[in-house]
């Protein structure tokens, strides 16, 4: 006599199973590590995207330099307020160099942002011109 709980139809079944749910489980620890990549992607992008604003801002800070008549050629570290360095979970630094450029009242300007994270760490540089902008006098004009 046979112990146990199957009948003879049911031979096999526990091997059925038993892949099965190996393939459940490969499924699901597939799935744990496109979602694990997808959290770095996603965090990269942010860095990213901060180092991006703070192109922006410094790109501001040179702009408003240049409209008072303040800026000058060589380089330049971070021109807003120290604290928006530290973003996201990085530590930014902001570093621009500032050129003349043969157009009169034109610089061109190189900004590199560079970042520290907890398991990142990226460099992005980014070019651009800065040109004193002149206030509208329609008196000057002349009517």
């Amino acid at each position: 006599m046979r112990v146990g709980f199957r009948s003879g139809n049911s031979r096999g079944f526990a091997l059925l199973e038993c892949l099965i749910c190996s393939a459940i489980l490969v499924a699901m620890v597939g799935g744990l590590f496109v979602f694990a990549q997808a959290e770095i992607v996603s965090q990269h992008e942010g860095y990213r995207q901060t180092a991006i604003a703070l192109a922006y801002g410094e790109m501001s800070y040179l702009q408003e330099q240049a409209d008072t008549g303040k800026l000058l050629p060589g380089k330049k570290g971070w021109l807003g307020k120290e604290d928006m360095l530290d973003q996201n979970g990085g530590r930014y630094t902001v570093q621009a160099e500032v050129k003349k450029d043969t157009v009169p009242g034109a610089w061109e300007s190189v900004i590199t942002i560079s970042w520290q994270a907890y398991q990142d760490k990226g460099e992005m540089t980014f070019h651009g011109w800065v040109v004193h902008h002149v206030q509208y006098d329609p008196d000057a004009l002349g009517s």
